[in-house]
Order: C-alpha cells, then sequence, then structure tokens
C-alpha cells in the first residue's frame, strides 16, 4: 500500500490538492488586495474632490461640468447611422447623380463637337 501511495505522490495525486488549495488561497489574497486598494483609491479621490472644492471656494471658481460619457465608449469615430439616415443620405445621393446627369446631358453634346467626353460615355467607349 504504501508503495501505490508513494506512486500516487510521484504521479501528482496529493500534490494536486495541495497546490488547488494554494491557488485558491491566492486567488483570494489577490482578490482582498484588489478591494483594498480600489477602496484607497475612493477614498484619495474624495481627499482629492475635498481639496478642489477648498480651492474654488477660496478663488471662487466653479465646478466644471462632469464628462458626457458616450453611448459607446469604445467607439472613436462618429456614431452609426439609423435606416432613417441611410435612406435620406441615399436619396441625397440619388439627386446629385441626377443634377449630374443633367449636366453631363448638357455638356457631352459641347465637349463632343471638340473630341471630349465627360461621364458614362467614356466607360461604354472602353467596352
Amino acid at each position: 500500500m504504501d508503495m501505490l501511495g508513494e506512486i500516487g505522490k510521484m504521479a501528482g495525486g496529493e500534490e494536486d490538492e495541495d497546490e488547488e488549495d494554494k491557488e485558491a488561497q491566492l486567488l483570494e489574497e489577490r482578490r482582498l488586495q484588489e478591494e483594498e486598494r480600489k477602496q484607497k483609491h475612493v477614498k484619495k479621490e474624495a481627499e482629492r474632490e475635498e481639496v478642489r472644492q477648498e480651492i474654488r471656494n477660496k478663488y471662487g471658481l466653479k465646478k466644471k461640468e462632469q464628462f458626457v460619457i458616450p453611448d459607446d465608449p469604445g467607439r472613436l469615430t462618429r456614431k452609426k447611422k439609423t435606416p432613417e439616415e441611410l435612406a435620406a443620405a441615399q436619396n441625397a445621393d440619388d439627386e446629385e447623380e441626377g443634377i449630374m446627369g443633367q449636366i453631363l446631358s448638357y455638356v457631352n453634346p459641347i465637349a463632343s463637337r471638340f473630341g471630349f467626353s465627360f461621364g458614362g460615355d467614356e466607360a461604354e467607349e472602353k467596352k
């Protein structure tokens, strides 16, 4: 029996339990240290705010407005357009193309007299 026990120890049987206990204790200690650290920072920030308020009172300054956190804090670019905004933008693009088409319909006949072509006519000639 002793031989089997020693083989189990060699294979890592009992040591695994000890290591698991040590890891659990270590995780608990880290969690407690993190909580203490957070409490310390909250306390320090409260002290800083008191000093800031004393300075504001002394010099008659007003407190700055709090920074407004955007809906999506991870987003650095503009907000996404809604489907309605996308449709409105598409309609605006269509209108612009319509205006451009009208301009080209007036310019192309004149330009063709001089051997030039603008817009879609070049793409049709290449095909």
